[in-house]
């Protein structure tokens, strides 16, 4: 059976390589604006957030960017500015993003945009309800694909649990002696047959309550250049760049554990590029916006690489 191992270290799946950033331009009238990541587009870290605003008859001296209500970028004495946000904070699901902008004669000036964030790279994952009965395991879902680097794990137990562990396949990964909750990324290597999760939770006169995820599955989805985990790189388009339409495709399986048999690339859902073999190359067109490519591939024995990264298109 396979080791599972604790998630420690974030392998970036995506060859980063300079590239060309767009300047948001200012508005024709006094205001502010966020062009990038577009409304409710769906991305993934690493992105670009690019914003511009004009002053009323006076320069824009300050702009403050908030993610959820947190400040996490300010510039000065500009008029627009792209911020290429390397953050592994971001958790999966909607986020809101409000620019705040001031010209020297004190006007404010602001935009807003939401999105969505469909996989996380931090291992507090999201909110677990808590039942009124018994265990509530939120994630893995079952009959669900997840990256063989991070499966997060995590659920919680009504108000009279008093102890928790986690199980895949029969192995105590997870415990928590002092609470009705646990949350823990899992790594683990791709197994046919997938993996079974067990949440278990006991009140104090020791009833125990469970909840199970089966069926769960996991794809490779590692990769860097070369000599690095199996998955795919993804060397065109380099991550945190911006592109015009249209732009080249260039994704290569690294190390994969059988002949690849398949590959498919999407823009957001739809597909826009394949190939039957480990490389695919094409000029993609999109339309103007932010854009979510992800590139799938298949090998004989039915493994799944996977491979994602946001795509702004001017």
């Amino acid at each position: 059976m396979t080791t599972l191992r604790i998630l420690l270290a974030l392998t970036i799946s995506t060859l980063f390589t300079a590239g060309t950033a767009f300047a948001c331009s200012p508005p024709s009238h006094p205001g502010a604006i966020l062009c990038y990541p577009t409304a409710n587009a769906s991305v993934v870290p690493i992105l670009n957030i690019e914003g511009a605003a004009k002053g009323n008859n006076s320069p824009i001296v300050a702009m403050t960017l908030y993610a959820d209500n947190q400040k996490i970028h300010q510039v000065t004495n500009a008029d627009n500015f792209v911020f290429a946000d390397w953050s592994s904070q971001w958790l999966k699901g909607s986020h809101h993003l409000v620019l705040n902008a001031w010209d020297s004669a004190g006007n404010l000036f602001q935009a807003s945009t939401t999105f969505t964030i469909e996989i996380s790279i931090n291992t507090n994952y999201a909110t677990c309800s808590t039942p009124a009965t018994g265990v509530n395991l939120c994630e893995p879902v079952s009959n669900t694909w997840y990256p063989e680097s991070f499966a997060p794990f995590f659920a919680t137990g009504n108000s009279s649990i008093v102890t928790m562990k986690g199980y895949v396949n029969g192995q105590n990964r997870v415990g928590n002696a002092n609470g009705n909750s646990f949350e823990i990324g899992i790594g683990a290597n791709p197994t046919p047959g997938g993996y079974t999760f067990v949440a278990n939770g006991w009140d104090s006169k020791g009833n125990v309550s469970s909840a199970k995820a089966t069926g769960v599955h996991l794809y490779y989805d590692g990769a860097c250049p070369k000599n690095c985990d199996p998955g795919i790189t993804i060397q065109e388009p380099a991550a945190v760049t911006d592109q015009t339409s249209p732009f080249a495709l260039n994704a290569t399986v690294q190390q994969p554990q059988a002949a690849i048999t398949d590959m498919k690339a999407y823009v957001d859902n739809s597909v826009v590029a394949t190939s039957g073999g480990p490389t695919i190359l094409s000029n993609v067109t999109a339309t103007p916006g932010t854009h979510l490519l992800t590139v799938e591939a298949w090998d004989a024995t039915g493994n799944l690489y996977k491979s994602q990264v946001t795509v702004n298109v001017q």
